[in-house]
């Protein structure tokens, strides 16, 4: 799809700026070619305001990742934390018992 400035520069620049209005839905007629224009520089306004919502969208998708990514790794490391604490009360419990046992 051309700029609509670039359209407006051809030689049957109406009949193209017409042609492309209609296929993006403008209300266009040959004689409301500037009307068409204007509606056709509306859509590319609102289509470059969806390409920057959509980068800004897919940027926070990364940040949520990333995020998610830092959550998992804490998770993993308390149940590694988890582990090693279970590992330390079985010794506790077996010194316990082994004390008891040597009374």
């Amino acid at each position: 799809l051309l700029p609509a400035d670039t359209l407006a520069g051809t030689d049957d620049a109406s009949t193209q700026v017409f042609t492309v209005g209609e296929m993006l839905g403008c209300s266009c007629s040959v004689t409301k070619i500037k009307k068409c224009l204007e509606c056709i520089k509306n859509l590319e306004r609102q289509v470059s305001n969806l390409q920057n919502d959509l980068n800004t969208a897919n940027t926070q998708i990364v940040n949520l990742q990333n995020n998610l990514n830092n959550a998992n790794a804490a998770i993993s490391n308390l149940q590694n934390d988890l582990i090693n604490a279970n590992d330390l009360k079985d010794a506790a419990e077996d010194a316990s018992d082994a004390a008891n046992t040597a009374k």
